[in-house]
């Protein structure tokens, strides 16, 4: 990274201090595919201000953070677990925070850009910031360009509610030169909702090669083998099927990241049973896996990735379409099950060059999309 050159693009995203795994991996891949075109980009960290009663929280997470020692309330021990991946987005991420305490950003953070990137994860599902993640502050001005990769409206079917406030963004979104979206049904979305021809891409976490993962693990110890788990929403139905797996597998089972925790007084309690691993610990689990259950689309992301055998437990909350609409893309949909199912035969071998040689199809479609929509004539050096 080169933190004094000036900024070329600034991509808005999902939070990079939530505690999602995926989500700050999507985020360090869409910011690693950008630069390597030859544009100097940062991620913004920071959300705009929702209501007063969003202020005082964050004043008072200020507050706490400088006042260490353990966490008082259930919110400060998340924020206490969650700090685990902040070394990874110090250190890999070129970040800048565009909001303060209000609902616009800073003027001079937004001087002389002249690419703005949403993308990717689920930011235009609705949610208190949409109007900043459909780049509402750039107001009428023509000439910043803006570039949508891979958003996720997380569902294929929304409510009336939720319809009417994204059809009330479409003057926003009409105003981007291209959009792509990381789920098929988005494409449709995009069409029925604002009129908008949007191109279905792949996550940006596949943008990567493998290898670039395997080097940014570096010396995280890799041996060992088994079943790993990375569970989101865990039940005690997730717990039995997850047993029963390692049983037919006779693997041991290794946990890629414990739950969140529910409480200050658990964390107090117990505080080692909550610490989460680093991002490179938390990938390094992946690599070393025998077998994987995950309800996580980018648990999914890694396991093919990765090559990995795997089940992926369909989460119907979180929103179905993107394990359908990825696993759909690579002959995969057999390994989808939801909540309840029974085990498939997880015996049943992967045929991989077949996934892999959609994926390099996908990939080169993809950065096609990328390098077309940000004007950029030169080659990223991770395009095969």
């Amino acid at each position: 990274m080169h933190p004094d050159r000036p900024l070329q693009a600034i991509i808005r995203t999902t939070s990079l201090h939530g505690g999602n795994y995926g989500g700050v991996l999507q985020a360090y891949a869409l910011q690693t595919a950008v630069r390597s075109l030859g544009i100097e980009a940062a991620t913004d960290e920071s959300t705009p201000i929702a209501s007063r009663q969003h202020a005082l929280a964050q004043l008072a997470q200020r507050a706490v953070s400088r006042i260490g020692g353990p966490p008082l309330t259930d919110g400060a021990a998340l924020r206490k677990v969650h700090a685990a991946l902040d070394p990874f987005v110090a250190s890999k991420l070129r970040t800048v925070s565009l909001y303060r305490l209000g609902s616009q950003p800073v003027p001079a953070r937004l001087d002389g850009v002249g690419q703005y990137i949403v993308g990717s994860d689920q930011v235009w599902r609705p949610n208190p910031w949409l109007d900043s993640l459909c780049l509402d502050f750039l107001g009428d001005d023509p000439a910043p360009r803006r570039v949508a990769y891979g958003v996720s409206f997380g569902v294929d079917t929304l409510e009336e509610g939720e319809r009417g406030r994204l059809e009330a963004r479409g003057p926003l979104i009409r105003r981007f030169a291209a959009v792509s979206v990381r789920e098929e049904s988005g494409v449709q979305l995009c069409q029925d909702l604002w009129g908008v021809r949007a191109q279905w891409v792949i996550d940006p976490v596949l943008l990567l090669p493998a290898d670039h993962y395997l080097d940014l693990i570096g010396a995280e110890e890799r041996a060992g083998t088994g079943l790993l788990t990375y569970v989101l929403d865990d039940s005690a139905a997730k717990g039995a099927l997850i047993a029963e797996a390692a049983a037919r597998l006779d693997l041991p089972v290794m946990v890629a990241a414990p739950p969140e925790v529910r409480s200050a007084r658990d964390y107090r309690a117990e505080p080692q049973r909550w610490q989460r691993p680093s991002m490179e610990t938390w990938l390094s689990g992946f690599t070393r896996a025998e077998f994987v259950v995950t309800d996580s689309f980018h648990g999914v992301v890694l396991s093919l990735l990765f090559g990995k055998q795997f089940l992926a437990i369909g989460n119907v909350d979180r929103g179905l379409t993107r394990f359908e609409s990825l696993l759909g893309r690579v002959g995969l949909r057999s390994r989808l099950i939801c909540e309840g199912d029974p085990l498939p035969d997880l015996g049943e071998p992967i045929a991989w060059d077949g996934v892999r040689a959609a994926i390099a199809d996908q990939r080169a479609t993809s950065w096609d999309f990328l390098s077309r929509s940000l004007d950029v004539d030169g080659a990223s050096r991770f395009r095969s």
